[in-house]
């Protein structure tokens, strides 16, 4: 397993099981919650708080790595999925919150292709910087096996 298989893989899973997800909060019916993944641009159409609208950020972001033992060339790699999700800004965090329990369903304690997952921790961030969304982030610390070619 390498830094990209590993990425790889849990993208995957997480845009597999968030197919299908929706906000309740929209009037007139549910609309599909969008991912944005890292080294995207932006969603298009732009989200609209105004409409009810939410969105999630996917990232994966690496972090240390261990050799646990001398005589061998593999490590344990670590690293963390943090899903950012927003929802309007005034309306509480019931919704951000639901999605957050989704994302520990997707990924609490599970093991994708060869990456162990832990546990899901949601973090209320609150107002984004331009006071248009309220913010919670998932979080789920990860590791694997890695061999060096």
């Amino acid at each position: 397993m390498d830094f990209a298989s590993s990425a790889a893989a849990l993208q995957a899973a997480f845009d597999a099981a968030w197919a299908g997800t929706t906000a309740p909060a929209v009037p007139g019916g549910a609309v599909p919650v969008r991912v944005l993944h890292d080294n995207e641009e932006a969603l298009d159409p732009k989200p609209n708080p105004k409409s009810g609208e939410a969105w999630v950020r996917f990232a994966i972001v690496d972090a240390d790595a261990d050799t646990p033992e001398l005589a061998t060339r593999n490590s344990q790699d670590f690293g963390r999925v943090i899903v950012a999700i927003f929802t309007k800004l005034g309306t509480g965090d019931v919704l951000a919150r639901q999605l957050a329990t989704k994302v520990r369903d997707i990924f609490q304690q599970q093991v994708i292709s060869g990456v162990i997952l832990r546990e899901t921790r949601a973090v209320g961030v609150g107002a984004t910087p331009d006071n248009t969304w309220y913010q919670v982030n998932a979080s789920t610390p990860f590791e694997y096996e890695s061999t060096p070619a």
